[in-house]
């Protein structure tokens, strides 16, 4: 199943997130483990619908993230 250019994607993986974002990766999977993250899993892989992270990522804009880091 090649991809096409013209069609649109309907799931991001983590790293793509975590780009799209300007975040390192484990900053990324910490944020995917809040109530409110919109990742799907099937099986050991993570997906993001795109929609969803699009409407995630604005909402978390107006938030203080504080992840528990240093």
């Amino acid at each position: 199943m090649g991809e096409n250019k013209n069609e649109r994607r309907l799931t991001i993986r983590p790293e793509e997130g975590a780009k799209a974002m300007g975040v390192s990766l484990p900053t990324f999977y910490a944020l995917l483990r809040r109530s409110d993250s919109p990742a799907i899993h099937v099986g050991r892989k993570i997906v993001i619908p795109v929609d969803k992270f699009q409407e995630w990522v604005n909402a978390l804009a107006g938030e203080h993230l504080d992840l528990g880091g240093r």
